[in-house]
């Protein structure tokens, strides 16, 4: 029993292998794709042959379905050759006739479906194509019959020959009629959504035409005027015209109001005698989105325009002779810097640890030999808050392969955020920015109190911060307003923004 058990398991492992095989083979996109072209290809090929068909049919139709596959020597007109002339043979002659045209569109949709074209239904396509293919090869059989052995049997093909013969002798020509054109109204209706409405319009002037006209009435001067055979051709003709104006006159206008959408019959309405009244001149149809009011016209208001201007501007020349013996310390003589005993001393409570470096070191290697990037060296340079990590990567190596692993090399140290700098300049090294697990307070006191910002010669010196070599980051403020001036050059307003 376990060995039939057995047995039975790898079976059933064997065959769910295949099937899983057979559906990666078959939605692969690849696959999908070179089918989609093959089909795409064949309905083009096809829909050249049943072109061709129509005008060489008679010449290739003495070519047999076992020459098809002969030598070279044997020749049709078809423009898909042998091939296509057998084809084009069982769809139009043998098949739907002009119907047959719809085959080739099938395979299209299909080939086009696959290919990932937009807006493509290849079921309801389908079911389309193939009922207007038997519908159109109905209709025409219908219609023509064999038409003297066009196409062999018809325009309608051989089955819609054959179907339209067998439906007159068991209905009748009259009953085969009717059931061809129900079935033609409800494709239209269902396949391609034509509204019902639309065929009451056709049919409704069809009616019109067989409605018997009411008979105009005879007066009694029309009867005197056919009796008289004595007078002259002239007075016929003065007589004529009189009455012709009279009708005009008596005979009131036909005016006919058609109510579509609710498909009732023509109703003729004879309006009723009124007295005519006087209408006012001017259109009957007012637009009122578009129609520019009567705005009556209004006193201008004058104005005055003053342009104040600058008086008080002063030359270069004066500018310089009040500047040369401006100190600006006169009004502070008296000014003390405060000490720096004010402020605290921030010393770190721990000393840094290597081990966090050491580890790094480490995780940073790994990652790159995961990806098969090897490196020479690596040093480390340990900041206040940042430790940078700088490694030289052997020869053959791309940079930009080791700047794509931020986000991995990042998730192995655990880290919030690194920042790769490829490469360093002036260096030839490719630097990692990793944030230190205990960052280290940079006090105001140790930056004011360092040689590089007491030594410093600019104007207004500005003590920022420490890089990550612990170096005084010092700027000058004198620089940066003269940055911020050239900017807010640029702008509007700018005498009152500087304000």
């Amino acid at each position: 029993m376990t060995k039939e058990k057995e047995e039975s398991a790898k079976k059933n492992t064997k065959s769910s292998k295949g099937s899983e095989n057979s559906k990666s083979f078959f939605s692969d996109e690849r696959i999908k794709f070179i089918t989609g072209i093959v089909i795409t290809g064949f309905a083009l090929y096809l829909l050249l042959a049943c072109v061709s068909y129509l005008f060489y049919w008679k010449f290739d139709d003495s070519l047999a379905n076992a020459e098809v596959v002969s030598g070279a020597e044997i020749k049709v007109k078809n423009w898909s050759g042998k091939s296509g002339q057998f084809f084009a043979r069982y769809i139009v002659a043998y098949g739907f006739g002009y119907g047959a045209f719809f085959i080739p569109l099938i395979f299209g949709t299909l080939g086009l479906y696959l290919l990932k074209f937009p807006k493509i239904r290849p079921l309801g396509l389908t079911g389309k194509f193939t009922f207007a293919t038997i519908i159109l090869s109905l209709i025409l059989s219908y219609i023509f019959g064999e038409a003297n052995g066009y196409l062999k049997s018809g325009p309608g093909g051989a089955q819609g020959y054959f179907i339209t013969e067998w439906l007159k002798s068991f209905m009748g020509p009259p009953g085969t009629g009717v059931l061809v054109l129900a079935i033609t109204i409800a494709y239209l209706i269902f396949a391609l959504n034509v509204k019902p409405e639309s065929f009451a319009l056709l049919i409704k002037p069809l009616l019109n035409l067989f409605k018997r006209k009411p008979k105009e009435p005879v007066t009694e001067s029309e009867a005197v005027a056919e009796t008289s055979d004595e007078e002259t051709i002239s007075s016929e003709s003065e007589e004529e015209n009189l009455k012709s104006a009279q009708k005009e006159e008596e005979e009131p206008i036909e005016f006919i109001v058609r109510n579509l959408n609710e498909e009732k019959e023509d109703e003729f309405i004879e309006p009723e005698e009124t007295e005519i009244e006087t209408i006012a001149k001017g259109p009957i149809i007012h637009d009122l989105d578009n129609e520019v009011p009567e705005i009556p016209e209004k006193e201008e208001v004058p104005i005055n325009i003053l342009r104040p201007e600058a008086d008080d501007i002063l030359s270069e020349k004066e500018v310089e002779k009040i500047m040369e013996n401006y100190d600006p310390r006169l009004d502070l003589s008296r000014y003390k810097f405060p000490p720096v005993s004010i402020l605290k001393e921030h010393k770190s409570e721990t000393a840094f640890d290597n081990s966090e470096v050491f580890e790094n070191k480490e995780n940073i290697i790994k990652t790159l030999g995961d990806h098969k990037i090897n490196i020479r060296s690596i040093s480390a340079t340990v900041g206040p808050t940042v430790t940078l990590y700088e490694i030289v990567p052997e020869r053959g190596v791309k940079i930009a392969r080791i700047k794509s692993l931020e986000d991995d090399i990042a998730l192995n140290l655990s880290a919030l955020g690194i920042r790769i700098i490829a490469p360093i300049p002036g260096r030839g090294t490719v630097g990692i920015e990793v944030p230190n697990k205990k960052p280290e307070m940079v006090s105001m006191r140790s930056l004011i109190t360092s040689k590089a910002f007491q030594e410093t010669k600019f104007d207004i010196a500005i003590a920022i911060g420490r890089t990550i070599t612990n170096e005084p980051f010092i700027v000058d403020l004198t620089k940066c307003l003269t940055f911020l001036w050239q900017v807010q050059q640029d702008r509007e307003n700018r005498s009152e923004s500087m304000q």
